[in-house]
């Protein structure tokens, strides 16, 4: 009887670790779900972090479209990828914005 007891006690001091465990690193997760625009060159993969960007709006040569070219990216999670192929390929790339004037 004392073993079982013993083994409840533990078992729920575990579970209780684990929960406030789980509980204080969801509290990092949004943090790392952080995300910059960034510029992306004429050659439409090069991704320039001199000057990061608000967010496309409705107005303006680069909007949230997907026609024409390419002119901004959502870097996520803090990322520094030097190429749109790459932040696809390393799961980083939000959203894309185009241009609407033929280059």
């Amino acid at each position: 009887m004392k073993m079982k007891t013993f083994f409840l006690k533990h078992a729920v001091a575990v579970a209780a670790i684990a929960i406030a465990s789980l509980s204080l690193m969801s509290f990092g997760l949004e943090d790392n779900q952080a995300s910059q625009w960034y510029a992306v060159e004429t050659d439409e993969q090069t991704i320039d972090y001199n000057s990061p960007l608000p967010p496309p709006g409705n107005s303006g040569e680069c909007k949230e479209t997907f026609n024409k070219n390419l002119c901004a990216i959502e870097i996520l999670n803090g990322a520094t990828p030097e190429t749109v192929s790459d932040a696809v390929l390393e799961g980083v790339a939000g959203d894309r914005a185009h241009s609407q004037l033929e280059h």
